[in-house]
């Protein structure tokens, strides 16, 4: 019997493992803790410039392998990255290896394998990411580790409670946890609501063929269109995962919109009016 923990664990937990333990025996109940039993803090440090590992910031690299050097060789745009191989290949015109990470699409790259915890020996872990056919990616494959490492340490370092923003405009003093604001994984999570509600409301803008059809859909009082505030966010669902020699494969990890009517008191400005008719209700 295996138990895995990303959280601390609770009185019954403790207590039920500790019976099974002298029922079953010691040696086939196994437990494997995956986040620090340290004081709460995000990891410092910023954005590190060097490492693509999964270690904390200014710690020297432990691990290699044909994925690193991958990420290691990619550039921050598109243009350096096509510098960078004119001048390798023209170096070794000839070359049977592969002549750079050309091909690799690290827009998708994501953390597909965290291994089992070795005190002092770091740890294991794996990528996937998407195909470019076409050859013309391989560019930004250092700045998305980075941020998957940074992710998940601050995933280890703080309590669920923290991972949340808020972009309401009647709460302008609440838009993200103290700690969980200090860490690029918040600032990447602010981004993506907002990008989110900018893509909602480009959906239903009346200037759109769909949007035309949206409002035209409604209900109607007195000619008018009515559609009361709405409030959009997204949650993440149960993941999928698989358990083998105390590491753990990330088969999915799926996201959720979910939206509830919402009216605010704040006026959203720029002269838009998505809500023609704000004080009537259907």
């Amino acid at each position: 019997m295996k138990y895995i923990y990303a959280e601390k664990q609770e009185k019954s937990a403790i207590d039920l493992k500790e019976e099974l333990r002298k029922n079953a025996g010691a040696n086939r109940v196994t437990e494997y803790n995956y986040r620090s039993d340290k004081v709460e803090k995000a990891p410092s440090g910023g954005v590190r410039a060097k490492s693509t590992n999964m270690q904390l910031p200014g710690r020297p690299a432990t691990t290699g392998g044909g994925a690193n050097d991958l990420i290691r060789e990619s550039r921050p745009n598109p243009k350096s990255m096509g510098e960078f191989l004119n001048r390798k290949n023209a170096d070794a015109p000839n070359r049977l290896s592969p002549r750079g990470p050309g091909g690799v699409d690290f827009t998708t790259l994501e953390l597909r394998y965290v291994g089992k915890p070795v005190k002092g020996k770091g740890l294991d872990y794996g990528f996937s990411a998407k195909e470019d056919p076409e050859e013309k990616s391989g560019w930004g494959g250092k700045e998305k580790a980075q941020l998957i490492s940074d992710a998940f340490l601050t995933w280890l370092a703080l309590t669920p409670d923290k991972f949340w923003v808020n972009l309401n405009p009647d709460e302008p003093n609440r838009v993200m946890d103290a700690q969980f604001g200090k860490t690029d994984a918040g600032r990447v999570l602010l981004e993506a609501d907002l990008q989110m509600k900018h893509d909602f409301f480009k959906t239903v803008d009346p200037k759109t063929d769909l949007g035309k059809r949206f409002w035209a859909s409604l209900p109607k009082v007195n000619g008018r269109p009515c559609f009361t505030g709405i409030r959009n966010w997204i949650e993440p669902e149960t993941a999928t995962v698989l358990e083998q020699d105390g590491g753990i494969y990330i088969l999915d990890a799926p996201l959720k919109l979910k939206s509830t009517p919402q009216d605010f008191a704040t006026d959203p400005g720029g002269g838009a009016d998505l809500q023609p008719d704000r004080g009537r209700k259907g």
